[in-house]
């Protein structure tokens, strides 16, 4: 988490504690219960910020043995529990609240308590939003509204790889897509020696690729005389991602799921110790070919 990102969140829980604690003082000054039970979502709130630093401490920790690629996901898993409090502990009190005056409903006898709180939470808000506000422009740089929130769809684990390698660049860097092209058939890209790297979106353009590509990487079955190394659909749906390294003229794989490994909701499966180690280039052997793209190559690409 950039120090921008952290200060916003770090904001965000001052400006809900503060609110939570004017909530407390007004509920006990009138006796509202209505007043309490906002005083205690305002509490929740605060406790979320805090969920969220630590979900941003635990992703920055190193890769280890059984997690070779990280914990840049824990981030996720506690975004989760602070969706799901706010939604149960937040939205619950407040149904039980309004259901609870909807049965009992009692005039307002001191407004003027409400109109303090709204006053003071606004100002703490605002506060917030504008630490919030500075967070996102340092993270938008030149790119529009649009494509800043396009990008961070997929800018953290991009950056997760970045610092895995070392490398000083940002997520965002054009640096990134130097050498890069791409149409709707897929990418291309050339590695140091001059070979291509492709990734195959369509049927017609893995024909091609494999035939002038060193690694062609692909969600689809690679044709049986594909003379490009192939990472495909099989082997990314059974060992997931993975992280290639050059040796000699091929790479060196390393896998979140390991050859064989047996995980709880991820059972291993028959052949999967067929995936080696690593990728080596081979040759294909020649024959004809009938290019008529098969039934389930059809029912894909739609």
């Amino acid at each position: 988490m950039k120090s921008e990102s952290r200060t916003a969140v770090i904001a965000a829980i001052a400006g809900n504690l503060a609110i939570a604690a004017t909530k407390f003082v007004a509920a006990a000054m009138t006796g509202s219960s209505a007043m309490l039970s906002e005083a205690i979502h305002s509490l929740v709130d605060t406790g979320n910020g805090g969920l969220l630093l630590l979900g941003a401490r635990f992703s920055r920790k190193p890769p280890d043995e059984s997690h070779p690629f990280g914990y840049s996901t824990e981030i996720y898993f506690w975004s989760l529990v602070v969706a799901i409090l706010i939604f149960a502990l937040g939205g619950g009190m407040s149904v039980y609240e309004g259901v609870t005056h909807l049965a009992k409903p009692h005039h307002i006898e001191n407004p003027i308590w409400n109109y303090a709180v709204l006053g003071i939470a606004i100002i703490f808000e605002s506060a917030s939003f504008f630490f919030a506000f500075k967070a996102f422009r340092a993270e938008k740089g030149k790119q529009s509204v649009v494509q800043t929130i396009r990008a961070s769809k997929d800018g953290f684990s991009l950056k997760e790889w970045l610092a895995a390698d070392a490398d000083p660049r940002d997520a965002a860097s054009p640096s990134l897509a130097a050498g890069v092209s791409c149409d709707e058939a897929g990418c291309v890209t050339p590695l140091a020696d001059g070979r291509l790297v492709a990734l195959a979106m369509r049927i017609d353009a893995l024909a091609d690729d494999c035939s002038r590509a060193a690694l062609v990487v692909t969600a689809r079955p690679a044709p049986p005389d594909c003379a490009a190394m192939v990472v495909d659909r099989q082997r990314l749906a059974r060992q997931g991602a993975l992280a290639l390294t050059r040796s000699g003229d091929g790479f060196a794989v390393q896998a979140a799921k390991a050859r064989g490994a047996d995980r709880p909701w991820s059972p291993a499966a028959a052949g999967e110790a067929d995936f080696g180690a690593s990728l080596a280039p081979q040759a294909a052997a020649p024959r004809n070919r009938d290019a008529t793209p098969s039934e389930a190559d059809l029912q894909a690409e739609d």
